[in-house]
């Protein structure tokens, strides 16, 4: 049963790459596709706004509101060294539970002085975050400094850009125990924060109107290709060496023409050769007249006599007898049958086997295995 549905799908027809195909395309819509995450829309999270006002700096928050064209947050900014100014979308459980789906987030936003913007992504961290305490978050972000002023823009990020800074390494002091990437499947926290303004005199705004939670499908691509560019060589090349059966390695030598029996035993001797040198594909009849000093018409007389066969017909029942018997007591597969018989291409042996069996050798041997 197994063999049989195996046979639809042979290496010669291009219907195995014709499944790679469809496989791949039920894997894509099955486990990559996937609908974005509309943070805006989907309104599990609570927006909250911080500066470094609460650690006693300068910088102060104007304003933090959500209206229909997006969340806004104006501030004006301190002149003290360390200064920031900046809110958090804290993400509610039912987008925690989903944001593993996705590997890239997408950020449509407007800006007034300000040159530079920072975007970071806080994840829970095993042996470091404690439940409520910010401060312990990881930390992974990328600051966009070829933002346009009061134009809108739309950047596309993937998870793998975002990189955790030096000074939470450091503040965190779990250097040797920290994963290089972070578990993107618990994200607690999206934020915003200015980066450089233009004008530190003046106050600042970011209007974020849109915040996309995306899969991107760049692996699974590459490996599609790779895929199928390798069932398709693999086919071609099967389909070369088909082509190519003087390559493949016997282990025979070739006919040697040195047999010189009497006159009294060469009609019995031509027999034997024959049961000798029937695996040479190189054997004819008129190698064996000449390897007995006799003509051509002689000997062809001589086996016709003792089995009403004709010499092709004779050596043909030699190879496929041996043949039976290899399909039976040995696990050599067709190709390998098909040389150590003597005959120079599969195609012609499946032809000749069938003419004496009415069987195919594949299923002669799969009849005599159930029995």
């Amino acid at each position: 049963m197994v063999r049989s549905f195996l046979s639809v799908f042979r290496w010669n027809n291009f219907q195995f790459p014709l499944l790679i195909f469809v496989l791949l395309l039920c894997y894509f819509f099955v486990f990559e596709q996937k609908t974005a995450l509309v943070l805006l829309e989907n309104g599990d999270y609570t927006l909250v706004a911080f500066s470094d006002e609460m650690n006693g700096g300068q910088s102060r928050v104007i304003e933090l509101k959500e209206e229909a064209g997006g969340v806004t947050f104006d501030y004006q900014i301190g002149d003290n060294e360390i200064k920031y100014a900046g809110f958090n979308f804290i993400l509610g459980d039912g987008i925690r539970e989903e944001i593993g789906d996705y590997n890239q987030v997408t950020i449509e936003f407007w800006t007034q002085n300000l040159d530079a913007i920072n975007f970071s992504l806080k994840t829970w961290e095993d042996g470091i975050t404690i439940q409520g305490k910010e401060e312990t978050y990881r930390v992974s972000t990328i600051i966009e400094t070829s933002i346009e002023d009061q134009r809108r823009q739309i950047i596309p990020i993937h998870f793998s850009e975002f990189k955790t800074p030096d000074w939470w390494v450091t503040q965190n002091k779990k250097r040797n125990g920290l994963k290089d990437t972070p578990d993107w499947a618990r994200i607690l926290q999206f934020s915003v924060l200015r980066a450089a303004e233009i004008d530190p005199e003046k106050p600042g705004r970011i209007i974020v109107s849109q915040v996309l939670f995306e899969r991107t499908h760049f692996s699974f691509y590459i490996i599609a290709v790779f895929l199928l560019l390798g069932s398709f060589l693999t086919v071609g090349l099967r389909a070369f060496l088909k082509k190519k059966p003087q390559n493949f390695i016997v282990t025979y030598k070739s006919v040697e023409i040195d047999h010189h029996p009497s006159a009294q035993q060469w009609e019995d001797e031509v027999f034997n050769y024959l049961g000798v040198h029937y695996i040479h594909s190189e054997l004819k009849l008129e190698q064996l007249a000449k390897a007995f000093s006799q003509t051509e018409r002689t000997v062809s007389a001589l086996i016709h006599d003792r089995t009403k066969m004709t010499f092709k017909q004779y050596l043909n029942s030699i190879r496929i007898n041996e043949a039976k018997r290899l399909l039976l007591e040995t696990e050599l597969s067709i190709k390998e049958i098909t040389y150590e018989v003597g005959y120079t291409s599969p195609h012609s042996f499946r032809r000749v086997f069938k003419q004496f069996e009415g069987l195919s050798p594949s299923e002669f041997r799969d009849s005599c295995s159930k029995k």
